[in-house]
């Protein structure tokens, strides 16, 4: 504003400000038929750019620059969910593997963030999700806090569950409790019930 100059940048789908107004994310169009995008950082007091490929989703921090993106590549070998922290120019993978990560949600007004992670089972037709959480992510990367509800005996007293990507993770206002959302987990048919349906269907 105080010069006047003007840019433009071309092809931008969506764009997002951290809360200071200092950084500004500008992602892309994702290819046709899949999620990932590029992203660029700007700094708009310098004008300096950094640029992060196969972006699936992404969310600020309150009151610090830090970035959390879900990653997800064409092999999935690089999929994962990183951390860069715009005021140091700095990136930290903070967990990877051939897995989908969705839903990165920061607590309100704190450095604490968590995340989904999906899990496959043969047994069943959909995933499930492991639930990640860092705290105080402004002292620096500690391992993640984690929960599998295939480790708790008496998770699926309703019944088999599993835990969703369709809802993000939500910090209660202490960071003492994270919820979640859960549904049923439907079993695949065993192989005679298959073998008979396509009987049935031949018939």
């Amino acid at each position: 504003l105080q010069s006047d100059d003007e840019e433009v940048v071309e092809a931008v789908a969506s764009f997002a400000f951290d809360d200071s107004g200092a950084y500004v994310l500008l992602r892309g169009y994702a290819a046709q038929g899949r999620a990932a995008a590029d992203v660029i950082v700007r700094s708009l007091e310098t004008g300096t750019s950094i640029n992060f490929g196969n972006v699936t989703e992404y969310a600020w921090q309150d009151d610090a620059p830090r970035l959390a993106m879900t990653v997800a590549t064409e092999s999935g070998a690089g999929n994962g969910i990183q951390l860069y922290d715009a005021a140091t120019s700095t990136l930290v993978v903070l967990d990877s593997g051939d897995a989908s990560f969705t839903k990165p949600t920061w607590r309100e007004d704190a450095a604490d963030l968590a995340v989904l992670r999906s899990v496959e089972d043969d047994s069943h037709e959909e995933p499930t999700h492991i639930v990640l959480a860092w705290r105080g992510l402004d002292a620096g990367v500690s391992a993640p806090l984690r929960f599998d509800h295939r480790d708790l005996a008496d998770f699926d007293l309703q019944g088999d569950m599993r835990v969703v990507e369709h809802r993000a993770p939500a910090w209660s206002d202490d960071g003492s409790t994270i919820f979640f959302g859960i549904r049923e987990w439907r079993a695949k048919p065993a192989a005679d019930d298959t073998a008979e349906d396509e009987e049935t269907a031949a018939a």
